[in-house]
This record gives C-alpha cells, structure tokens and sequence, in this order.
C-alpha cells in the first residue's frame, strides 16, 4: 500500500465520486492512455499536482527525471478539475507527488484510479504529525484539517524530506545529488524563517492581525504571531455569504486594522467591497494557494533575489507586503 492509499483514507469524501459519468472517463483515461513502453521512456516521468510541490520537486530531483506540473500560478487547488490531458499524463507517470489533506479535492477519483492501476505516488504531507496539524475546529465540517502546511516553515521542511526519500528511490543514481539539493533547500528555508519573525517583529503589538480572503495563513499566524481572519474558511469552495461580511467590517472597525489583503488565487471583489465599507486600504496582494508568476523576483535577507514562483520568493513577498501594509504610520 503506497501513501496515498494510507493518506487520503481518512480525507477523501464519498462526494467526489459520486459522479459515475466522470469516474468512467477517469477509469478509461488512466486505463487507456498508458501507452508508452519502457524502452520509449528516456527519462522518469514525475507529475505534480501545485506550484508549491513543483517547485519543490524542481528543487530537489537530479538531473535525470522529467517534471509535469499540472496546474499554473493564480490556480486554486481547491476547485481545480483535472482536465483530459491531465488524466494522460498522470496514466504516464513513474510517480505522482500530490499534496493531500483534501487540498486537491476534485482530484480525488483520478488519483485513486492512477493509485489501483499500480502507478507510484506520494503525499508531501503524509508524515507529519498530527500535533503539528491545524483542524477547524467546526464539528459540522467533520473536522477537516488545515492544509495550507507550506506557511509553516518547520512543516515545510518535513514535506521537503517526505519528497527527497521519494525521488531517491525513483532516481537512485542521483541520491548524493538530491540529498545536497534538499540539504541547500532546508537551509535556506530556515534562513528565511529567522528572517521572517525578525521582519514582523517591526509590526505594533497591536496591528499584528492579518485579514485575508480566505482563512489559508494560519500556519504563518502560528509562526510569526499574526492573528489571522479570513473572510472565506479554509477552502474556496463555498463563498462568504451577506452576515460574514458584515461581521468582518464590524472586525475590522473594532480592532482598527489599518488595511486587508487580496490573494491571487481567489477572486478579489469582495475584499474590494469590505475594505470600501470599513475605510481600509488593500495593503496588497498575496500568495496564498499558489505561487507567484514566472519571471518576477523579489528582494529577501542578505539582499538575495527570490524568484515569485519559488516557495522562499513566495515567502519573501508575503512577509513584506504584510510588514509594510500594518507598519505604517497613520
């Protein structure tokens, strides 16, 4: 039984299989589409699934493997539907690195089937702990947990070790390769983290509340000591209706929070819409459920450029825009 199998046992709901049309086009998708022999292969074939994870594995795998990643930057995992050249590429992978914990949940029925058709996968989450894990809290949401682990900077770097192991035993012939890359990569997360807590440590005690389109940025509240609301719950899925926003606003005039942030994975309307009605200016714009675009960089510690479609230029970008949004002077 490989992680994903022991994974998403727990998080993968009745509901997203409930469709019999698209579980038979997965099932002939996946089924059908494998065509390639061993010999046609020059190179592994590993798909990912988010940004965050191709980054990683980008980061981390030897020169000898080939990468996918199925969704781009501004894509929210949440509500992405696998399209039909999705399901050919998954059919022809060596492995699957997915991020799991119901992030990708209308992924669920094509990952199953890739799973029962013997293709090799596994979770970037599956061997955390569960006393590092933020849930809801909401019983009528059964407890879901929080999957936006990657905020956390001590979890990130146990996903980075969960995907090394991975790679190694696809790639053996690049162990010592991938090992220096993961070993570089935790540095510089760690870098990054002591950066990051000495940047919000300039934010006023009490202008340390980050209001956001959805509630994605508990992990970095947790770390850096930010309280975190977000106008929509964990996930996109179902939109904040009249009362949430009006309870927001009241939030916001009450606490007197200088500004709220858009993400660029949710619509940012509205965000929009509350700040013009609590008098707060959009501080900016936030990465939350994917990583920024190709090509743009931004500034980091010791004056290193960042790429925006990295998880460190994810990181750096997200810290200052919150620390120059909430430490202004009025």
């Amino acid at each position: 039984m490989n992680s994903f199998t022991t994974l998403t046992k727990n998080f993968l709901k009745p509901s997203f299989f409930s469709s019999k049309l698209f579980c038979s086009i997965v099932t002939l998708a996946i089924g059908g589409c494998s065509d390639k022999s061993i010999e046609e292969k020059e190179e592994p074939l590993v798909v990912v699934t988010t940004t965050h994870l191709s980054d990683l594995v980008h980061s981390l795998a030897g020169d000898g493997v080939e990468i996918l990643s199925l969704m781009g930057p501004g894509v929210d995992p949440h509500l992405y539907k696998p399209t039909s050249r999705d399901l050919s590429s998954l059919a022809n992978a060596d492995l699957i690195v997915f991020h799991g914990m119901m992030l990708e949940g209308r992924m669920g029925q094509a990952l199953e089937q890739a799973d029962k058709k013997g293709i090799q996968s596994i979770a970037a989450t599956s061997e955390i702990p569960n006393s590092l894990v933020l849930s809801d809290g909401n019983e009528e949401n059964d407890g879901h947990v929080d999957p936006h682990v990657w905020f956390s900077p001590r979890i990130w770097s146990l996903c980075v070790k969960t995907v090394m192991k991975k790679l190694i035993e696809l790639d053996p012939q690049s162990e010592s390769q991938i090992r220096d890359k993961a070993k570089e990569l935790l540095q510089e997360i760690e870098l990054i983290n002591k950066w990051s807590l000495a940047q919000v440590a300039r934010i006023p005690k009490d202008r340390r509340k980050l209001v956001t389109s959805h509630d994605a940025f508990r992990y970095l509240g947790k770390d850096l000591g930010l309280k975190v609301i977000g106008l929509q719950g964990m996930s996109t899925k179902i939109e904040a209706g009249l009362a949430d926003r009006a309870n927001l606003v009241d939030f916001i005039k009450n606490q007197h929070i200088p500004a709220i942030f858009v993400e660029s994975s949710v619509n940012p309307a509205a965000m929009h819409e509350i700040a013009k009605e609590s008098s707060v200016f959009i501080g900016g714009e936030l990465f939350s459920d994917a990583l920024g675009p190709r090509g743009e960089s931004v500034v980091g510690p010791n004056g290193q450029i960042f790429e925006l479609d990295s998880w460190g230029g994810m990181m750096v970008h997200n810290v200052t825009t919150i620390v120059e949004a909430l430490g202004k002077s009025d």
